[in-house]
Formats: C-alpha cells, sequence, structure tokens
C-alpha cells in the first residue's frame, strides 16, 4: 500500500513536466511563427508601396503624354495658313478649313470634334468625327456657344495661348449626348494680323485616355477622381459623372468612412477597405494661359483588402495548420524552417529575375528612343529641310519675275519659308544632333552648350579630358542625354549665371570609367531635400515634380550603363552632379 502511494503521488509530477515542456514548446514556436508572418506582412505592405508610386508615376506618364500630343497638335493646326484664312469667312476660306479639318480629324481619329469658333461665341466651321469618318456640319446646324465656359473664359487669350477645360460629358444642344461621351476641350486663339481671332476648339476623345488608364498592368487599380470625390474613371461604371448625371455615387459613398481629403500625397494608407495612395494632377506652368491637364484632379491608386495580403494571408493559413499540430515532433518544424527559407528564396530570385527582365526592358526602350529620334533627325534634315530649302530658292527665283503689286506677299512667303527652314533645323537639333552620328560627342556635347548659351545667357564652360578613348555608341548616346537633361535641369530651376561641363577619363581600382562632372553656382539643393550626397532622388536645385522626374531619368539612365551618380550642394553656393560609367579603354 505505501509503494503504491508513492508511485501514485509521482505520476502527477511527471505529468506537470510534461506539460512544462509542452507549453514552453508551443510557447517557442508560436512566437516563432508569428515572427515568419509579421516578417511577410512587412516585405508585402513594402511590395505594394512600391506597387503603387509606380502605378501612380505610370499613369502621369499616360496623362501627360496624350495631353502633351493634343496641346502640340492644337498649336500646329493654329498656325495653319488654312485655318487662318478662316478668319475673314469667306466661303471659299471656309471650306478649304472645313476640308483641312476633315483630313486632320480622319489622319488622327482621337478627336471627336474641330470647330472655329468666333469672338462672339458663334459657331464658324465644325466637323465631326463619327468613328469612322469626318462629318462637316451644314452653317444652319452651327450653334451659339457664347454661354460655355470654355467659350468666355479662352477670350482673353494671345494667339500661342492654350485654355483646357475641365474633363466632363459632352453636350449637343444642352443635352448630355448619349452614349456618354467624356471629353477635354482644348482652346486657343487663331492669329489674325497679330491679334486674336477666331478660337479654336479641339475635342478630344476622353474614352481612349480612362481605358488606358484602367488597363495599366499591375495588381489593384487605378481611378481618376476630381478634388470633390466625383468619379471619372471609377470602380464601377455606374459610379462615374456623378455631378453631371445626377446621381450621388462618389468617393465617399463607395468606399464609406474614408475621404479623399485623408490619403495624403504619395502616402500609402492602410484601410478597412484596402490600401489606397494618391497624386495630383498639377498643371505645369508654361506660361500665362497655359496648363498640362484639366483643373483639380487626382489619380488614386487602390489594392482591395484581398490584394493587399494575398501572399501573407495564404502563410497564415499555412501558419493556423502548422500551430494545430504543434505537438507534433520538432522534424516536423525543422523541415516547415526548411521550407520557408527555400520559399524565402525562391522570392528572392523571381524578384531579381523580374528586376533583371525590367532593366533590360527599361535598356531596350532607352535605345528605341534613340534610334527613333535619329531616324526623325535624318528625316528632318534629309527630307523636309531639303524641301523647304528648294521652295525658298524657287521663291527668290520667282520674285524677279512677278510685278511689284505681288512682291510684298512673296518677300512674306520667302519670310515663313525661311522660318520654317530655321524651326526644322532647330527642331531636329534637338531631337538628336546630327553631330553626334556624323562627328561624336565632343562635338555634339559642344554644339548644345552653345545652343543652351544663346537660348539661356548663361555662360557655361565646357573641358574634354578624353583623349583617344573610343566608347560603345550607346554610352555616348546616353551621356550626351545626360548632359542635356543637367543643363535643362539649371536653365528650369537653378537661377545660375555660370555653368561648367567636364568630360574625363579616370582609371580606378575598379577599372577604367568616364566621369562627367557638371556645376552651377545656383541655389543648390532644396531646402527639404536631405543632406547632399543623394543619388538623384530629389533634385539638385530648387525644382518641383518636373525636377524630380528629369533626375529620377538620368539616375535610371546612369544605372543601366552600371554607373554611379551624386549629387551635392558645393560649398560656394549651387548644385555638383558628379556621374561614372564603367567602360572599356579601347584606345586607338
Amino acid at each position: 500500500m505505501k509503494t503504491e502511494s508513492t508511485s501514485s503521488r509521482h505520476t502527477p509530477t511527471i505529468s506537470q513536466r510534461q506539460m512544462w515542456v509542452v507549453a514552453l514548446v508551443t510557447w517557442l514556436l508560436a512566437v516563432f511563427l508569428a515572427v515568419i508572418y509579421l516578417q511577410e506582412r512587412s516585405k508585402e505592405w513594402q511590395l505594394r508601396s512600391e506597387q503603387s508610386k509606380y502605378r501612380l508615376e505610370l499613369a502621369q506618364e499616360i496623362v501627360s503624354r496624350n495631353l502633351d500630343r493634343v496641346r502640340a497638335d492644337l498649336l500646329f493646326v493654329a498656325k495653319l495658313p488654312t485655318v487662318k484664312s478662316a478668319n475673314k469667312k469667306t466661303p471659299e476660306s471656309l471650306r478649304e478649313t472645313e476640308a483641312g479639318f476633315a483630313a486632320f480629324l480622319a489622319s488622327q481619329k482621337t478627336y471627336s470634334q474641330i470647330r472655329l469658333i468666333d469672338r462672339k461665341g458663334m459657331e464658324v466651321v465644325r466637323v465631326d468625327w463619327n468613328g469612322s469618318e469626318a462629318n462637316v456640319v451644314p452653317v444652319r446646324d452651327l450653334q451659339d456657344k457664347a454661354e460655355r465656359y470654355y467659350v468666355s473664359d479662352s477670350l482673353s487669350l494671345e494667339p500661342g495661348e492654350m485654355f483646357t477645360s475641365e474633363f466632363d460629358l459632352n453636350e449637343e444642344q444642352g443635352e448630355i449626348e448619349r452614349p456618354l461621351r467624356p471629353v477635354i476641350r482644348f482652346v486657343t486663339p487663331v492669329p489674325d494680323s497679330g491679334q486674336p481671332g477666331n478660337l479654336l476648339v479641339f475635342n478630344y476623345e476622353g474614352s481612349d485616355l480612362l481605358r488606358e488608364l484602367a488597363s495599366i498592368s499591375l495588381p489593384g487599380r487605378t481611378y481618376l477622381v476630381r478634388n470633390d470625390g466625383q468619379f471619372l474613371l471609377a470602380p464601377t461604371s455606374q459610379s462615374a459623372w456623378g455631378w453631371i448625371l445626377g446621381h450621388h455615387q462618389n468617393f465617399e459613398s463607395v468606399f464609406k468612412g474614408l475621404s479623399l481629403a485623408s490619403i495624403s500625397e504619395d502616402q500609402v494608407v492602410q484601410t478597412p477597405h484596402g490600401c489606397f495612395s494618391a497624386r495630383q494632377l498639377a498643371p505645369e506652368s508654361r506660361g500665362s494661359g497655359f496648363s498640362n491637364v484639366p483643373p483639380g484632379l487626382r489619380l488614386v491608386s487602390h489594392f482591395s483588402v484581398e490584394e493587399t495580403f494575398v501572399r501573407s494571408r495564404q502563410l497564415l493559413y499555412w501558419l493556423l495548420a502548422l500551430g494545430g499540430v504543434m505537438l507534433v515532433p520538432l522534424a516536423l518544424v525543422t523541415r516547415f524552417w526548411a521550407a520557408a527559407i527555400d520559399r524565402r528564396e525562391l522570392q528572392n530570385q523571381r524578384v531579381a529575375d523580374s528586376e533583371k527582365r525590367l532593366r533590360e526592358l527599361s535598356s531596350r526602350l532607352v535605345n528605341l528612343q534613340e534610334d527613333e529620334r535619329r531616324a526623325i533627325s535624318r528625316e528632318i534634315h534629309d527630307s523636309l529641310g531639303q524641301q523647304a530649302t528648294a521652295i525658298n530658292l524657287n521663291l527668290r527665283l520667282l520674285k524677279g519675275n512677278l510685278n511689284a503689286d505681288s512682291e510684298p506677299q512673296l518677300e512674306m512667303l520667302i519670310d515663313e519659308s525661311e522660318q520654317l527652314l530655321s524651326h526644322l533645323h532647330g527642331f531636329a537639333t534637338r531631337v538628336r544632333p546630327a553631330e553626334l552620328d556624323d562627328i561624336g560627342l565632343k562635338e555634339a556635347v559642344q554644339s548644345h552648350i552653345w545652343d543652351f548659351e544663346s537660348r539661356t545667357g548663361i555662360d557655361c564652360e565646357f573641358r574634354w579630358n578624353v583623349v583617344d578613348l573610343k566608347v560603345d555608341e550607346t554610352i555616348e548616346e546616353n551621356v550626351f542625354r545626360l548632359v542635356q537633361e543637367s543643363l535643362n535641369n539649371i536653365a528650369k530651376h537653378a537661377q545660375a549665371k555660370l555653368a561648367s561641363v567636364e568630360l574625363k577619363f579616370e582609371e580606378s581600382e575598379n577599372g577604367s570609367e568616364l566621369q562627367l562632372i557638371i556645376l552651377d553656382d545656383g541655389v543648390g539643393l532644396k531646402a527639404d531635400s536631405g543632406a547632399s550626397g543623394n543619388t538623384g532622388d530629389e533634385q539638385a536645385t530648387a525644382s518641383g515634380s518636373s525636377g524630380r522626374l528629369g533626375m529620377l531619368g538620368m539616375k535610371e539612365r546612369v544605372e543601366l550603363l552600371g554607373g554611379r551618380i551624386d549629387v551635392t550642394t558645393r560649398n560656394t553656393g549651387g548644385a555638383a552632379i558628379k556621374i561614372e560609367i564603367p567602360v572599356k579603354d579601347s584606345r586607338r
């Protein structure tokens, strides 16, 4: 009996020890799994933040590219002689203008209407595009648009200035056109003997722009929203254009409890509705009367709750399943740990492969861009330039055979042909200087610096310390673009009087490298751009968003070449940009 009593007293003690061991192992395993889950969640949040930033940058680039093209088309058409002649309102001039508008619409297919409106607001010429052909609107169907805001707001513009309307829906005879037709109206006055004449109005078809924004190939969605929360590009088609169509669906009603104002600029916010970030489409100033985009719009990037933490949620399910068998031998835990390491390495390898493919794609895009610029420049030099020269010579020969009454008009044609030739050569040089292909990098940079000095009045010193070094054509093209972008930033933002550009060849421990150093005596780095020695994420002078994008482009070019870029504030004032690019020393 005594022995049995002793044995019964020791059995609970052993069970308690086992329970403590199980509890300790369970606790350690739970902590271990929680750390894994939180790390994965943190990585996934960082990935979503980067994707949101990239989505907004890509969307902003899409908007700027499309609307800049419209602006260029508008100002080009406004200068055409047939459009200017319509200011006289003769039947012949109006028919020529109608034919020109119809041909332009057929070639572009991105505008729903082109109109000329007189200073009283009455349509003078109107040509509509129905998707397959251009239709000239008869005189009896022309409308009075004097009460439309885009007409009254444009009457104060001078020739060469432009008004951009709100992004809204097209109206005909005071009624919303069905099916819905999103439009942006671009307006500029047609010059009339140096004074504003008729208003040239382009109705840009906004559906293509909205479709392009909606089709960005990344997880999540892109919305285009007014500052008051009204959707233009919405989660559903029924949620858009509420302020025009009279329904009450807006950002706050779709995402209840969340206001658009609570999403800080370029900051990723986690909410019960998912992950949000936003960016204001601020018009880029181009002088009085210019704006790049319609006013009061924001781009919004959105990842739903399911999309935000999809990988970590999947991992959580695995961890919970593993937690249900915490008392399984520790070998299973070791096996899971090895599997987790393998998955992490595989993810890292996939990220590395993705970054490599993106860089290869970026390099191909840069090379294709340079090839296209080279072709455009050659075409302008070899074809359009020769034709303009031939026209000018023929006009001069014709001058001697005309009477005195026709001489002033001929003189004007000669002057205009000379201006056209000058503009063609200037544009071809800016697109791609012929010296870069015909002579080499040194002469191309020197020519660009001379042009920079004449345009800006900023003195620029050029030092070339590269002797008998022949580098790859891709490096030459990118070095020239780096010089071009740096001087452009100095002209726009630095408020400098002096600048210098130096190219030199250096031998270092890491091998041969080409060094590009650009200095200016301007205002230096922005006060909020951080300490000196940045790598190009901030603009080196007092710049805005355009400067940051310029420096991002420079950084991308340098990284594609395997180089380094350093932007600092000089002790004597101004900014310094130092770029080092590895090269193969192929001295002749």
